[in-house]
């Protein structure tokens, strides 16, 4: 009994030593990349023109010098789209295919900090969770004499993971890369492009 209170004990006092700061920040990014593929009769491959990302994160750090910190973060992927023309699917003549696309993204992440500086922070990162992507299609389909126009517009659950390379500064201000991938069923979108963050 006394070396599990002893045990007890211990754990306790190594948990309450390396749980730091906890924070609360606001990023933002713009992603310059971002492409859907869709596999409909065949792979079709749209490019958007760009897109913005919000978001914010809670999060805490741990180990003395806090190195590590685990976070969790909500963002929204504003909207790209793309048309497609002159495509065959299934055999039939689609004059046009326009894809219109956006996300709401729940993730949870794990960064490592170690320092280049008194000031200066190295900050690499990986992050997983669930999305929501919002997807909007239009395309006309030439059967014989005739066609058919169709509109879709659905919300799909899908998984997203992503990594990130960047500096932070002063503990409050962060800026780099990040790249992630949304995937679910037949649909896949890509991301890239730079982010900045403030923490509070």
């Amino acid at each position: 009994m006394k070396k599990f209170a002893f045990f007890v004990a211990l754990v306790a006092s190594l948990a309450s030593s390396a749980f730091g700061r906890g924070y609360f920040a606001v990023e933002g990014a713009y992603l310059p990349k971002t492409s859907l593929s869709i596999e409909d009769g065949k792979t079709l491959e749209f490019s958007g023109k760009g897109a913005f990302e919000v978001g914010i994160k809670f999060g805490g750090t741990l180990g003395v010098d806090e190195k590590h910190v685990l976070y969790g973060a909500l963002g929204y992927q504003t909207s790209a789209k793309e048309r497609l023309e002159n495509q065959e699917i299934k055999g039939f003549y689609v004059p046009y295919y326009e894809s219109k696309w956006s996300a709401l993204k729940l993730l949870f992440g794990y960064d490592f900090r170690p320092r280049l500086s008194n000031i200066v922070r190295l900050d690499l990162g990986v992050n997983l969770g669930y999305g929501a992507l919002n997807l909007d299609r239009e395309y006309k389909l030439i059967k014989g004499t005739y066609y058919e126009q169709t509109t879709i517009s659905e919300t799909l659950g899908t998984f997203v993971y992503g990594a990130k390379a960047g500096v932070i500064i002063d503990e409050k201000f962060g800026l780099g890369v990040k790249v992630d991938k949304i995937t679910g069923g037949n649909f896949d979108v890509t991301n890239a492009g730079v982010y900045v963050n403030f923490r509070f």
